[in-house]
């Protein structure tokens, strides 16, 4: 009687499978793949097609046996200091954030994957154009400066600022500060080109001259104390007075009644959370706001930051409350759950995968957003039934070569 071989079950962002072996493949009944990308030599290619395999992923790229491969977890800004003098494969999980005088350097690379998002200057459009981005793409003005962050505008930045110089800035131009003299700005010709910008209302009228583009500006009136930070009323109002442009969230209870009845101004560019007791004095103290969650005395239960979240039918029983359910990396429903209890579920957000069967999910998907994917609990119970019947060797990892 023959052994039964394992099977080989890989969940990986990269595969490297260009000098798999024949010995490999046949110490396995069976292999499945999840990985977001694949590199395969043609010699691979070949042999891994007379074994029986699966492979779910994103992108197969076919590359030379000798070409090295590598991950970055985080940004990556490409220069010409970059340019590789073997055959190379570049996977970002990240934004890539490509200079002017990356041309040669983008050419060294065999293949280059961006999980992200990609800005480049517009003289690459054409050397970028073989880059698989999963993501947004922007191009900028090759002869501007590029300030991968936001601007917040001193006059320090004002001193060394370069005459005639193009500065694009990806994130939030800031000239919040009081007093700053931007008339030298005027003076050495300078120009600012952003998608958003954050202006105090005397300035207006300069920072038109000084900002070009397509730019979004949110007005900060004179006289109030510009805020970024998240802390409690009242130590913002000790901090920076009685007049407050909050540029974020703001969280208010019943302690803080107080303190937001001293208010002499107050604006709020984010979401505002607070007890239903507090509404009425809020939105008189508030000049505007962008979003407003009025939190009575039944609130939601909260289920997020799991690596997974199991619900049960007698979790749902016995809960009195809504559930809300948050970034999670799977969220799991029995499948004995009726649908009148699944009326429970308030919300599910920013979750990667949930999984119910087919007629929960008709029920779910009405008050889910920014959910990966749903999965069917049934199939999925079925796999690992099947699986718990052969050995299997199961791999999770960033990077796995074969």
């Amino acid at each position: 009687m023959f052994e039964k071989k394992p099977c080989l079950h890989v969940n990986c962002a990269l595969l490297d499978a260009t000098n798999v072996k024949e010995e490999t493949l046949s110490a396995y009944d069976r292999l499945h793949f999840n990985c977001a990308v694949v590199l395969q030599s043609e010699e691979s290619r070949t042999l891994m097609s007379r074994y029986p395999s699966t492979m779910n992923c994103a992108n197969v790229m076919t590359v030379s046996k000798d070409c090295r491969s590598s991950v970055i977890n985080g940004n990556k800004t490409l220069s010409a200091a970059d340019k590789m003098e073997e055959p190379s494969v570049l996977i970002v999980n990240g934004s890539l954030s490509v200079l002017p005088d990356a041309g040669e350097a983008l050419r060294s690379y065999a293949a280059l994957v961006v999980n992200g998002s990609l800005l480049c200057p517009d003289s690459l459009e054409a050397a970028v154009s073989g880059i698989t981005v999963n993501g947004s793409t922007r191009f900028y003005p090759h002869n501007a400066v590029l300030l991968d962050r936001s601007l917040d505008m001193d006059p320090f930045f004002i001193l060394q600022a370069k005459p005639d110089a193009l500065y694009y800035v990806t994130g939030e131009v800031r000239m919040t500060e009081e007093g700053l003299p931007l008339e030298t700005l005027l003076e050495k010709r300078i120009k600012l080109m952003a998608k958003k910008a954050v202006v105090r209302a005397g300035c207006l009228s300069i920072a038109a001259e000084i900002l070009c583009g397509d730019v979004k500006i949110l007005t900060v009136p004179d006289g109030c104390a510009y805020v970024r930070q998240s802390a409690p009323l009242r130590s913002l109002i000790t901090r920076y007075g009685k007049s407050l442009f909050l540029h974020g969230s703001l969280q208010l209870t019943e302690e803080d009644r107080e303190a937001l009845s001293s208010l002499d101004y107050l604006e709020v560019q984010g979401k505002t959370t607070l007890p239903q007791s507090l509404e009425e004095l809020f939105c008189q103290k508030c000049k505007k706001f962008q979003e407003l969650e009025v939190l009575t005395e039944k609130t939601a239960a909260v289920i997020e930051d799991l690596p997974e979240a199991t619900i049960t039918r007698q979790l749902l029983e016995n809960c009195s409350q809504k559930l809300h359910i948050a970034d999670c990396d799977a969220v799991r429903f029995d499948a004995d759950i009726p649908p009148e209890l699944l009326g429970k579920i308030r919300d599910i957000s920013d979750c990667a995968v949930v999984f119910c069967t087919r007629e929960q999910q008709a029920l779910l998907q009405l008050v889910c957003s920014d959910i990966g994917k749903f999965m069917d609990s049934s199939e999925e119970t079925g796999k690992e039934q099947e699986e718990e019947r052969q050995q299997t060797v199961k791999v999770n990892c960033a990077f796995y070569t074969l």
